[in-house]
């Protein structure tokens, strides 16, 4: 006999289950596959409630980014609220899309959906990585990465195997639950679950170190009261404070957060000679985060480029020789504005920070035996993105952000989260530097060797594990996302051609 669905697709439930499972991943990960199995549920129903659905991906993603709202920017907040609901609610369409393709398919043939529903999730998700809207926070995937043995799956198939294994997880336990089928897909769905983490226990092994260390400041500076010039000079006058402490440690290169120097070197000369000191006086490269201004003909500042620097006693050991990568992965209403080139009355929108403008070279900085491909904030959650500056020659990914701005809320375990699952994919080590935590290095296996806590003002003398000779998704990239669109696009037309 069935069990009764009414109890899980109840408007309430589906909307609490669908918070559960954006905000979870952060505190409970492995907790948040049992709650889409509400929104599976809306999949099998004769009629499908496409607006329950709706509400099962609005709440998810607000569940994801619900710090937002929290963003302290003066007289920014009511439009900041209006943002992050903005969001939700066009992410969530996304859903709509799922649920519908879904529904067609389980009407036509139930047998095809325990695997249509997870590949279709996957093309959704990775639709993310593009467009102006483009924000893939907190995958499903994600909800799994956590767990070290069965995160190694990413190693094959990029953080998408773990979407997927999560997915069709949630989907065969309802089926088995509510629907009293699939009992031989449910026991293979527990062996492949068995055999990934037992080659993940497997796979991981110890590892071999550079002798060099990084020694990552995390000088957390108040982004919330930055009262401008004198700011900048506390900020200057605390860094300093660190490169002093940092006598006592090992030698090693220095990484500084993004906007680390918050300001326009271009225009300062002073402050250059601060930094070549810096370089001169511990004899070693710095990694620094600051901006790089655009200028007209006139020599008008018009934009800028949100950069990190490489500075040197050696090859970069003047302004004009500094090793300089200008991101090239902006946060849309934060550092640009969606559509200006399409629409340019949206120029006119005053969005705070809107005006940067993205970096188009990717670069790999040579220290010591290090090949550094520096990313600078939210880049690092972009799978094929990372892959792609790994594959133009980098063994060592270094990652500068600033997540002063989130307070203690999940935003900053989110976002260090996605950054490690970036080691496991490319077997590389990974080193963060933020301005206010988390800051960590992980190794090729994404095991955290080195991790710091919020809101401490230090400096970490971090190890840095050599990389591994390949990993499959390094070579093969996305393969998974192809071969589940090859599937979805299959089942579409086998169902629809076929004899009914």
């Amino acid at each position: 006999m069935k069990i009764a669905k009414f109890s899980i697709t109840n408007i309430v439930i589906v909307c609490v289950c669908g918070f559960l499972n954006g905000f979870l991943p952060s505190f409970l990960p492995f907790a948040a596959i049992f709650f889409i199995i509400p929104f599976i549920a809306l999949i099998y129903e004769e009629k499908p409630k496409y607006l329950k659905m709706y509400l099962w991906g609005f709440f998810s993603y607000f569940g994801a980014i619900w710090w937002m709202v929290l963003v302290n920017v003066k007289g920014l907040q009511p439009l900041i609220a209006a943002c992050t609901a903005l969001l939700s609610a066009t992410f969530a369409l996304r859903y709509l899309f799922i649920a519908a393709l879904s529904s067609f398919v389980v009407k036509k043939s139930k047998k095809f959906a325990f695997a249509f529903i997870p590949s279709v999730w996957i093309i959704t998700e990775y639709l993310l990585l593009f467009g102006e809207f483009s924000f893939p926070w907190m995958l499903q995937g994600y909800s799994l990465s956590p767990y070290i043995y069965i995160s190694q799956l990413a190693s094959v198939t990029g953080v998408w195997g773990l979407s997927f294994l999560a997915v069709i997880s949630a989907v065969i336990l309802y089926e088995r639950i509510f629907e009293k089928r699939n009992k031989i897909f449910s026991f293979a769905l527990f062996i492949v679950i068995i055999i990934i983490c037992v080659w993940g226990f497997f796979r991981v092994k110890p590892m071999e170190f550079y002798e060099e260390k990084a020694l990552v400041m995390q000088p957390n500076s108040d982004q919330q009261n930055w009262q401008g010039r004198p700011s900048f000079k506390r900020s200057i006058e605390v860094l300093d404070s660190l490169f002093e402490e940092s006598a006592k440690l090992n030698k090693g290169f220095y990484i500084l957060p993004e906007s680390g120097v918050y300001t326009y070197l271009e225009f300062k000369p002073s402050y250059r000679v601060i930094i070549d000191d810096w370089a001169q006086k511990y004899e070693s490269p710095i990694i620094f985060g600051t901006l790089t201004p655009i200028m007209d003909d006139d020599f008008n500042t018009i934009s800028a480029h949100n950069s990190a620097y490489l500075a040197d006693n050696e090859k970069h050991n003047a302004y004009e020789n500094y090793g300089k990568y200008h991101k090239q992965k902006l946060v849309p209403f934060v550092e640009t504005t969606p559509f200006k080139n399409v629409l340019p009355i949206i120029n006119r929108m005053k969005f705070a920070g809107g005006g940067f403008t993205e970096g188009k070279e990717n670069c790999v900085w040579q220290i010591a035996d290090f090949s550094v491909a520096p990313l600078i904030c939210y880049e690092s959650i972009y799978p094929s993105y990372v892959r792609k500056r790994v594959n133009f020659g980098a063994n060592l990914l270094v990652n500068l952000t600033n997540d002063g701005w989130f307070g203690r809320t999940s935003a900053p375990l989110q976002h260090a989260e996605m950054s490690r699952v970036r080691a496991v994919e490319n077997g590389v080590s990974f080193i963060r530097c933020t301005n206010s935590g988390i800051s960590f290095s992980a190794d090729p296996y994404g095991r955290y060797l080195s991790k710091t806590k919020l809101y401490t003002r230090e400096i970490v003398e971090m190890p840095i594990a050599k990389p591994l000779k390949y990993t499959i998704y390094r070579k093969l990239g996305d393969f998974l996302v192809y071969l589940c669109g090859f599937f979805t696009i299959f089942t579409l037309i086998f169902l629809i051609v076929r004899k009914r």
